[in-house]
């Protein structure tokens, strides 16, 4: 993730990065001014800044104008916005999030306060990103006409080994055209706070990790109707006929990575490997029926994840 810090002083700014770095964050650029900043957002054909750290005592322009400009930049728009503000200024705070901020910080601020928000804000990145992705991916099933190609991408997920993305359209658009008023459910399953595991472990016991909860998930995948696929980096999906015990196979499932006791050292909170399961169940009797129980289960998932992880969340039509 990469982070612009727009602090007044170098003294400030140098401290926002050592407590940045400790926290392992090091894709870090600097900006002294509102102009500074937002020539540094404005460029083309460099890497996206994800997140901005903004002074609301900048050097040549109000904090709140530097707020709003930034809101202006078409590639912005979303882009999360912290604001440093003196503490106690609650005014300023309050015009600031009309202005667009989407978090803040007193000043002077601590360690762990500025890394707890860029986690945060980094797990919520993820969430929107994938979000947009599903988003896009519904619109293209949706589509009159539209059919799967190999050359949308990979048809095996590399980390996996599981088939990939693509295939799961093909299911779903094959689902959609039966209208036989079968049930039908998705189970999508996330691993809990895959950044951080990744970012104590490295990529390469991320990958075993993936690939030893893949072989207990494929263990819940044993009925002829089933398809278990990955859709992203930690994210797995299971799509079959309905057997009226689908919250019980989210539980199984749930239960199955849980029993596999990896250790996970990103705090007190979470000991060992866990995921999020949402179960999104409903009948065939359209394409586009079918098609929204993806979304369902992604905003399912998002929900149990939200909620501290480790847990199931179903969504049936006929509860």
């Amino acid at each position: 993730m990469r982070i612009l810090l727009a602090i007044h002083t170098n003294d400030e700014r140098q401290q926002a990065r050592g407590f940045l770095s400790q926290g392992g964050f090091e894709d870090v650029i600097e900006a002294a001014t509102g102009a500074d900043a937002i020539a540094a957002l404005d460029q083309t054909g460099s890497t996206a800044i994800d997140v901005v750290v903004l002074d609301m005592a900048l050097e040549d322009s109000d904090g709140i104008e530097a707020c709003a400009n930034i809101r202006l930049l078409p590639r912005h728009r979303d882009t999360p916005v912290v604001v440093l503000a003196a503490a106690g200024d609650v005014q300023t705070l309050s015009q600031a999030f009309v202005a667009g901020a989407s978090d803040y910080l007193f000043k002077p601020f601590h360690d762990i306060e500025l890394v707890a928000r860029m986690r945060s804000i980094t797990r919520n990145k993820v969430q929107f990103d994938r979000r947009r992705g599903y988003e896009r991916e519904l619109q293209r099933l949706r589509r009159p006409g539209s059919i799967w190609r190999s050359g949308d991408g990979p048809v095996v997920d590399a980390d996996t080994g599981l088939l990939g993305r693509q295939v799961l359209t093909e299911t779903l658009l094959w689902h959609g055209q039966c209208e036989d008023k079968k049930r039908i459910a998705v189970l999508v399953a996330q691993v809990d706070a895959l950044i951080s595991y990744r970012h104590l472990n490295g990529a390469e016991a991320t990958g075993a990790m993936l690939r030893t909860v893949t072989e207990a998930l494929s263990r819940e995948s044993s009925r002829l109707d089933d398809r278990l696929v990955a859709y992203d980096t930690g994210s797995f999906a299971l799509v079959g006929l309905s057997d009226s015990e689908e919250f019980l196979r989210g539980e199984r499932l749930r239960k199955r990575v849980v029993d596999l006791r990896i250790p996970h050292l990103e705090s007190a909170l979470r000991e060992t490997v866990s995921v999020s399961v949402g179960v999104s169940v409903g009948t065939r009797i359209g394409r586009d029926k079918v098609a929204q129980l993806l979304p369902d289960a992604i905003r399912a998932v998002e929900q149990a994840a939200a909620e501290g992880g480790n847990r199931v969340v179903c969504v049936d039509e006929f509860r």
